[in-house]
């Protein structure tokens, strides 16, 4: 789906599967993708600030000079995806699982992480 430049903001779609979406420039704020499939998807340039993105899974995902502030991302799967460039302040990782992803602890630095596996495959309990 070519979700390019959507106006999502506030949008419910919770278990929704949106496998390879284009969401480059659309904006996701306080929109409800709780359980939502975003494998694949490309999320660059998007606003996801306070997004819920608890159980879902974002593996293969692009997510580039994007906002990820104060998102809900516990217990997500973020396996082998590629996030730069974003800002995740107040993020909630706890429980989430990044393994394999290329994120630098310079994005992370602000996020809440709690038995949150790192892109390394070891445990961070740093927050807890």
């Amino acid at each position: 789906a070519d979700l390019s430049g959507s106006n999502l903001t506030g949008a419910n779609l919770s278990r929704v599967d949106l496998t390879e979406a284009n969401l480059t420039n659309a904006n996701l704020t306080d929109a409800n993708l709780v359980m939502s499939i975003l494998t694949s998807a490309k999320l660059v340039n998007t606003n996801l600030s306070r997004v819920k993105l608890s159980y879902a899974n974002l593996s293969g995902v692009d997510i580039s000079d994007s906002l990820l502030v104060d998102a809900s991302m516990n217990s997500s799967k973020i396996l082998n995806s590629k996030i730069s460039n974003t800002d995740m302040t107040g993020a909630n990782l706890n429980s989430a699982n990044l393994s394999g992803t290329s994120i630098t602890d310079k994005t992370l630095k602000d996020s809440l992480l709690c038995k949150t596996i790192m892109p390394s495959g070891q445990q961070d309990d740093y927050g807890c």
